[in-house]
């Protein structure tokens, strides 16, 4: 006779696992919109931040924007940025003749 041996079994292990894929499956269906919105929520903060320092680097930054042709962006930090016109006239557009 055979001693008796004590374990799971391949079916029992198969079964098992595939109970608890499904659910996972659920688990995850019902908590994706949540993760949806957290995500969607530290997106709209991370947009909010930049916001802000753009208006910083701009209100410390900026010295001069004129619309003359001579006119030169001026950052403190990094030096001027001359404009570059199509025709040399100040106009990105030529004017109606």
């Amino acid at each position: 006779m055979r001693a008796h041996q004590s374990g799971f079994t391949l079916i029992e292990l198969a079964v098992s696992t595939v109970i608890l894929g499904m659910m996972v499956g659920v688990i995850y269906k019902s908590l994706g919109p949540m993760l949806s919105w957290k995500s969607r929520a530290d997106t709209e903060n991370r947009m909010a931040l930049l916001k802000g320092a753009f208006e910083t680097a701009y209100r410390q930054n900026m010295v001069s924007i004129d619309g003359d042709a001579q006119a030169r962006l001026n950052f403190a930090a990094a030096g001027n940025i001359d404009p570059v016109l199509p025709n040399g006239n100040g106009y990105c557009v030529p004017p109606d003749n």
